[in-house]
């Protein structure tokens, strides 16, 4: 729910309730001390969104506790060390920070509070509950619960616990359409009436308020976590309020705690406050808090670059997210809990209506009595605040996701392949780029932004999968499971033995028909393989299998677990020992001493080459190549990494640390088989990483510096994984440090004043590092951090490079991909030899590329994903290699499963799309006009000089108006564009090969056309129309969207009428869930008239002989094409204010939303029409139903236009009659009334058209004869309005005009004529 749904007036019709009800509920309560635990514990554990606050509820004894997660794990934007000190890993793995601990009554209401854990079940104080009346009534009713994130407001602290008793009988099961309601279920489900009445009460909450005492915050220890009060044994439950309904206890209903706490800053620690209860007992079903976050984590700014200076954890916030939503999901709908801004009302005020999907599965196969419970179906389909259903039609299955904040459709996606039959329960998990969903062992993952699979994968280590959440900030997906029996697996790769509990007490069948849990970790993004692991304390009894879902909480990286006892412990921490464990066992090698000499260049010594390695090895040079862009005595280092002899066959490895590059070169040679060795037994480049520095940054200053380099853990063994560590650093220009004085410098001046702070920095850190400094290695980090800390003019950029990063492949494709990037940005033609050293060395990296892109096509699909590799390559002008990553071998193939690459305008959050230098290439065009404009800004004209005063202020009055920014490219079909504009349709292949690809099935998925509906503006700026006309006809398919019947798409009301004399009608597709609030009847459904005029239409339909003629159903699949990112004003109106706003928008024209400088904000359509040069682009069908989809919303503007200048016209032409007619109009009054409204109209019409020409600019409005025409149709009838005035008197209008002008009348018949001229331009 919106906020501006909770307005002032909503909160002064509630007014008088709470005041009612301020004194009557509230009361106070004190701390139990000595509480006995009549029942067996029963727990279960949900974490609030953001992960920060855990909740586990009790039901056998009605026990609520709020902890604070102590292994709490934000997402981390940066590329940086996690924030988490690895002593941690020591730590305890017990989640016990009590923020609050209560229990509840059986009307909801707070029977007492705790202080310390209350003592256990013991058995012999069995107790009777409510719950345990009967085995026939336990079955018959379930809790749910939530708890929220934590919310500030006025400087106070809220935690929201809701709790729902279920009637399962009642609110989670349908009844067949042959059974028969009886009694009162019967009045209840058919309270609807016609006047639109819901079958729920809409009603406020009961509110109790609990006041905890205050004398427990002086009493909390230094050390102690929980709160520590002086015990009492006296309740104080204001008796005398208490009626018979709430000692006999609820059959069903919900309850909502606001936890009130006040936070002790000094150790930021929160204490509980007050505890106030919101109850409703009519509704029953499944809690849930839905939370939206109120930052745009995609829009964070981040270089994507290593910076130590800056702590991960700085950007999380506490309070970053804003409560939307409070809902009950049963078998009737979703139904909303509307609160005001102070969180002190609560009232139940809308019900939704699930998807078709969802509702025909309840309606129809949850009818049976073995499915007829539908808690866990609507269970599986809430994940954070998304709604997940599947559908399976037409032999295919796909997948819908709703967002609940929204209450609308988020994404939809469609399996390529069907996961298993219809039916079978499915789980699913949300980040904040992909969707996770998974049936029986396999998982498949979804781009959140176009529904498009990105990866799949079958576990076969598991029978059936549980669980599956995305940790590690979504580079990682954890995946829990059951394993397949033992002696199932027998082709099992992976060997690991069973866990075994009880083995003396157990036979030897109940080990075999044992569970074992086991927690799989895929690396999606680093290595894409996967990490078994099993907990051996980690409870796998059937009962706790079956109990997963409420014993273990899992949502945004955080995942917490409660076993029988009421511990909540981490699971994270105890993969992430088990895991270290294993690294553990892995010794460290000593490091080997090297050797240094210098390199060979044609046969005599490099002195800028030095050369290390292992002297007891016969090493010899492979490799002496320089960076291809520097001049040949750049300075470099290289150093031997492997090397093998084998009777006349050596292998061996060498690395390189250029001025921006490391490299590792590999030759295996052998004088014997040179054909069949790799290369031929040259050298080849294996490996290639590159810091992306900005080109004009580039310098031997600033060049790479080896800081640390070990060598020798493995060496000698085949494996190179560990083979050695390189730790590099490099400065860089510190763009963020007082950027308005570095205006004023020339680029001469910025680059003296940073090599003067390079080498003060690099002198210190020498100083630091000498073997006559005694501080020890922690001592000199903590100097060294100060050093880079205090850094003005440049920063320190790190970079530490493993074995490991040369041996596994994403790792080396990935920054092979960046090198290119980095070495076509250098490359300048100078002479034939350096185009040869650069093609050569521009080869090799592209076959590093190609070679993993067509082995592994779905690991490079999940690293474009994740780094966007795309758009390396578009900087980098790799034609061919674009065309083989998107085509591959097959280039007439019509339906690719295995591509490689997804279109995409959302960024891995913390990531800007471009970076630094990435636009450089465009100083030929874009470069020299914003140079331009600034010297235009700055740079005023000589007093001396009157010409190019008057010229100087022109051109910046004519640039405030007409001045437009240009748009920066927001993804790679945007950017491809911007790269080859000015080319030749021939030069800007890689554009043809995008469009082609994306336009491949855009009706199987819309989502391939995300990027291209926001880049068809740029193709008619660039002239590239020609592949926007040929886009818009092969779009504009014939066919439905694949999974869905026509039917469904279009509304029963056009199929039911006679739509012959209709040639053309779009259809705006419905994405809100329907709520009972628009179903209700408008006021005019009960106006008799209305009524009548509806009949006569109906009869008039009824009399037309012909037949229906059949509707063809075409799809254009431009997501987004008509939304534009303009913020609207959600600023709340009093009541003069909003009578006052519409009145005005009809008296005085609208002001533009957006600044002339902020057209980007405009929907691509609107930017489309801007820069077309010509009507073309209106001839065909694609943009004829844009037109009319748009139409409904913008008729009555164009129609109200067109009223005022039809009045405007009017106007003109009585005054006119009564000038050539004196005796026409002799009433002067009424003329001076038509004159004033003409030349009203006639601003206004004149205001209109100036706006016209700033947003089309002065060249495109004046190349269009209509627009002239319009102008004058304007300004001559004002012009000869003004000549008649002077004959005009108030007493007898024009009655003093003997004979009329006969020039003037001439001008008075050109001016209506033109007139009648937009009369018919309007009616066309």
């Amino acid at each position: 729910m919106e906020r501006k749904q909770r307005n002032n007036t909503f909160t002064k019709n509630v007014a008088n309730y709470l005041n009612f009800n301020k004194h009557k509920d509230e009361k106070d309560i004190n701390y139990g001390k000595d509480d006995i635990t009549m029942n067996k514990e029963v727990y279960q554990i949900e974490l609030c969104l953001d992960g920060r606050f855990a909740a586990t509820f009790d039901t056998a004894n009605l026990r609520i506790k709020i902890l604070q997660n102590t292994d709490y794990r934000p997402f981390i934007f940066n590329k940086k060390k996690n924030f988490r000190n690895e002593n941690e890993l020591e730590e305890s793995v017990e989640i016990d920070k009590t923020i609050a601990y209560f229990k509840i009554k059986d009307d909801f209401s707070i029977d007492k509070l705790y202080d310390q854990d209350p003592p256990p079940f013991d058995g012999n104080n069995v107790g009777f509950s409510d719950n345990d009346e009967n085995e026939t009534k336990k079955s018959n009713f379930r809790w749910s619960f939530d708890i929220s994130n934590m919310h500030k407001n006025n400087d106070k602290y809220f935690i929201f616990v809701a709790v729902s008793r279920i009637n399962i009988e009642e609110d989670m099961k349908g009844k067949k359409k042959d059974e028969d309601i009886k009694g009162n279920d019967k009045q209840k489900k058919q309270k609807k009436d016609d006047n639109g009445k819901s079958d729920y009460e809409r009603e406020p909450f009961r509110k109790r308020i609990f006041n905890c005492p205050n004398e427990h915050e002086n009493i909390l220890s230094n050390d102690e976590t929980r709160i520590n009060i002086s015990s009492t044994d006296e309740n104080i439950t204001a008796t005398s309020n208490t009626t018979d309904e709430s000692k006999k206890g609820v059959e069903k209903g919900v309850a909502i705690y606001r936890i009130e706490l006040n936070e002790k800053k000094e150790k930021e620690n929160y204490v509980l406050s007050a505890v106030t209860c919101y109850s409703y007992e009519k509704i029953s079903g499944i809690c849930k808090f839905i939370e939206a976050s109120n930052d745009d984590y995609l829009s964070k700014d981040d270089s994507s670059k290593d910076d130590s200076s800056k702590d991960d954890s700085s950007k999380d916030d506490s309070h970053n997210s804003e409560l939307k939503r409070f809902t009950i999901l049963n078998f009737r709908g979703i139904y909303n809990i509307e609160f005001n801004d102070d969180y002190d009302f609560l009232k139940l005020n809308e019900k939704f209506e699930y998807p078709q999907n969802i509702r025909f599965v309840l309606d129809h196969w949850l009818t049976f009595a073995e499915f007829a419970d539908c808690t866990n179906r609507l269970l599986s389909c809430i994940y954070d605040k998304y709604f997940l259903v599947t559908r399976y039609k037409n032999s295919e299955q796909s997948l819908e996701v709703y967002d609940l904040a929204k209450m609308e459709h988020e994404i939809g996606a469609r399996l390529v392949k069907n996961i298993v039959d219809e039916y079978i329960e499915y789980i699913f998990s949300v980040s904040r780029l992909q969707l996770c969903f998974t049936q029986v062992n396999t998982v498949k993952l979804f781009h959140i932004e176009n529904g498009l699979e990105i990866a799949s994968k079958k576990f076969k280590e598991l029978e059936k999968i549980y669980l599956l959440e995305f940790i590690d900030s979504d580079k990682k997906l954890l995946i829990i499971g059951q394993g397949l029996k033992k002696g199932e697996d027998q082709k099992d790769e992976l060997k690991v033995e069973d866990l075994e509990e009880g083995e003396d007490q157990e036979s030897n069948k109940d080990k075999e028909d044992k569970k074992v849990l086991k927690f799989i970790i895929w690396d999606l993004y680093n290595t894409g393989e996967h990490e078994l692991v099993e907990l051996h304390n980690f409870p796998i009894t059937k009962t706790n299998m079956d109990d997963i879902y409420t014993r273990l909480a899992i949502t945004s990286g955080n995942i917490l677990q409660i076993d029988d006892d009421g511990k909540v412990s981490s699971v994270l921490k105890k993969v992430e020992n088990e895991i270290n464990k294993k690294k553990l066992d892995k010794a460290a090698g000593p490091n080997i001493v090297l050797k240094n000499i210098f390199g060979k260049l044609n046969g005599k010594d490099d002195k800028n080459h030095t050369l290390y390695y292992d002297k007891n090895i016969n090493f010899k040079q492979i490799c002496n190549d320089r960076e291809p862009w520097l001049p040949g005595g750049s300075k470099r280092t290289s150093y031997c990494l492997y090397y093998n002899e084998k009777g006349t066959e050596t292998e061996t490895l060498q690395l390189i640390v250029g001025r921006s590059t490391v490299q590792i070169w590999h030759q295996v040679n052998d004088s014997k088989n040179k054909d069949v060795l790799p290369n031929k037994g040259e050298a080849f480049l294996e490996y290639i990483w590159s810091n992306r520095i900005p080109v004009k940054q580039e310098r031997e200053i600033t060049s790479l510096r080896i800081e640390k380099f070990e060598y020798g853990p493995n060496y000698g063994s085949k494996s190179k994984e560990y083979d050695f560590y390189l730790k590099v650093y490099w400065f860089e220009r510190n763009d963020s440090s007082k950027q308005e004085e570095r205006k004023k410098m020339t680029e001469q001046e910025i680059i003296k004043e940073e090599d003067d702070e390079i080498n003060r920095i690099e002198k210190e850190l020498k100083q630091i590092n000498s073997k006559d400094n005694d501080l020890n290695e922690a001592e000199k980090e903590k100097k060294r951090q100060e050093i880079i800390n205090n850094c003005v003019k440049v920063k320190i950029r790190e970079k530490v490079i493993r074995g490991k990063d040369a041996i596994k492949k994403s790792h080396v494709a990935r920054h092979a991909c960046k090198a290119l990037e980095h070495t076509r940005k250098r490359y300048k033609s100078k002479s034939d030899a350096d185009n040869y050293k650069y093609e050569r060395f521009s080869n090799y990296i592209e076959h590093i590329i190609w070679r993993f892109a067509k082995y592994e096509p779905e690991n490079f699909r999940l690293l474009d994903i994740r780094y966007n590799l795309m758009k390396s390559l578009i900087l980098a002008d790799c034609d061919r290699l674009i065309k083989f990553i998107l085509f591959g071998y097959e280039e007439t193939a019509k339906n690719k499963i295995d591509y490689r690459h997804v279109p995409s305008s959302k960024l891995w959050p913390g990531k800007k799309f471009l970076k630094d230098d990435d636009l450089d290439f465009d100083e030929r065009e874009y470069g020299l006009k914003k140079q331009e404009n600034n010297d235009l800004n700055e740079r005023k004209p000589e007093n001396d000089s009157m010409k190019q005063a008057i010229y100087y202020y022109c051109k910046k009055i004519y640039l405030y108006f007409f001045k437009r920014e240009p748009k920066e490219p927001e993804n790679n079909m945007e950017l491809a564009i911007y790269y080859c504009r000015g080319r030749e349709l021939k030069d800007a292949i890689k554009v043809a090969y995008l469009l082609e690809y994306y336009s491949r099935n855009p009706t199987n998925c819309v989502g391939w056309m995300c990027t291209v509906s926001k880049a068809i503006p740029l193709l008619f700026k660039y002239n590239y129309d020609d592949f926007a006309r040929k886009l818009f006809i092969r779009c504009f398919a014939e066919g439905h969207l694949s999974g869905q019947d026509p039917d469904e798409i279009i509304p029963k009301g056009y199929l039911e009428n006679y739509n012959s004399d209709i040639k053309f009608r779009a259809l705006i597709p419905l994405v809100k869930l329907k709520s009972d609030e628009s179903a209700k009847l408008k006021w005019y459904d009960h106006n008799w008239i209305w009524n009548k005029f509806k009949d006569l239409i109906n009869k008039l339909k009824g009399y037309r002989n012909f037949e229906k003629s059949p509707l063809a159903l075409r799809i254009v699949p431009f997501p987004g094409f008509t939304i534009n990112s303009i913020k609207k004003n959600e600023k709340k109106l009093n009541l003069f204010e909003e009578f006052l706003s519409p009145l005005l928008s009809i008296l005085i024209p609208k002001p533009r939303q957006i600044k002339q400088s902020e057209t980007n904000k405009l929907s691509p359509f609107s930017r489309m029409i801007l820069y077309e040069n010509n009507g073309d682009v209106y001839d065909n069908p694609a943009i004829e139903a844009v037109i009319n989809f748009r139409w409904q919303k913008t008729k009555y503007y164009l129609y109200f236009l067109c009223l005022r200048f039809l009045i405007f016209g009017i106007c003109f032409m009585l005054v006119s009659l009564a000038y050539l007619d004196r005796s026409f109009i002799v009433n002067g009054n009424l003329l001076l009334v038509l004159i004033i409204v003409f030349y009203y109209l006639a601003i206004y019409l004149f205001i209109i058209e100036v706006k016209q020409i700033r947003y089309r600019g002065p060249k495109k409005y004046m190349l269009d004869l209509l627009n002239i025409v319009d102008m004058i149709s304007i300004i001559l009838p004002v012009t000869v309005m003004s000549m008649m005035l002077d004959s005009f008197q108030l007493s007898d209008g024009f009655g003093i005009i003997e004979e009329s002008d006969s020039k003037l009348v001439v001008e008075i018949s050109f001016s209506i004529f033109l007139i009648w001229i937009q009369f018919v331009s309007f009616y066309l």
